[in-house]
């Protein structure tokens, strides 16, 4: 009886994973279904005519996808790549809602065109907030093996961020010392940022370690 229970306990357990993975590539098959059709759907508003029909489809797609619970792999860069897309309709439009649609996209994927719009969108404001730093060390990760244009507005407007003078607040000086670090690890050859960290550091009373 108890090798029947056995052998019984054991087929259940195969029946059990026969069905998990059934289940499992289905969703698969119908994640990729989705990936399809929205990528056509983006590739239709990014083609669109007009600005307004552009931003009736960047719209709809952005909140069918913000609806879905938990993106996968495959949704999450697309939401990334809808907000972007809407984003820049709302340049277009003069649409109050732009910055906290670039706050929004920032938070999944981006392709490096969506990268690119992210980080000059904070340039142009001369922004030096949290989420433009995070924007611009984007930006520059994906360069640090291009060739660098010293009048980039970005590359300046991140050098703006650690702008610091020894009579700022001990507050500053660790600010600009946690993002001239971070910025000289997104790129060595910043020679501006390897400046202002070994500044920071010896106006907060480091000077072994500013050398």
């Amino acid at each position: 009886d108890q090798i029947q229970l056995l052998i019984i306990s054991q087929d259940a357990q195969e029946r059990l994973s026969s069905i998990r993975a059934k289940a499992e590539d289905l969703q698969k098959q119908r994640l990729q279904r989705l990936r399809r059709q929205y990528e056509a759907q983006l590739t239709q508003a990014e083609r669109a005519p007009t600005a307004a029909a552009a931003g009736r489809v960047f719209s709809r797609l952005v909140e069918e996808l913000s609806a879905v619970t938990s993106l996968s792999k495959e949704l999450g860069p697309l939401l990334g790549r809808a907000l972007v897309g809407l984003a820049q309709n709302q340049v277009a439009r003069g649409d109050a809602q732009l910055a906290s649609t670039v706050k929004r996209a920032q938070n999944y994927p981006l392709p490096p065109s969506g990268v690119d719009f992210v980080a000059r969108h904070y340039a142009a404001r001369k922004d030096s907030g949290p989420d433009a730093v995070k924007a611009f060390l984007a930006y520059i990760r994906a360069r640090r093996n291009q060739l660098l244009v010293p009048n980039d507005p970005v590359y300046l407007a991140a050098r703006a961020t650690c702008a610091v003078s020894p009579t700022d607040a001990e507050a500053r000086l660790k600010e600009v010392e946690t993002r001239a670090q971070a910025f000289l690890e997104a790129d060595s050859r910043l020679g501006w940022a390897a400046l202002q960290l070994g500044s920071s550091l010896l106006w907060q009373g480091h000077p072994r370690k500013a050398l």
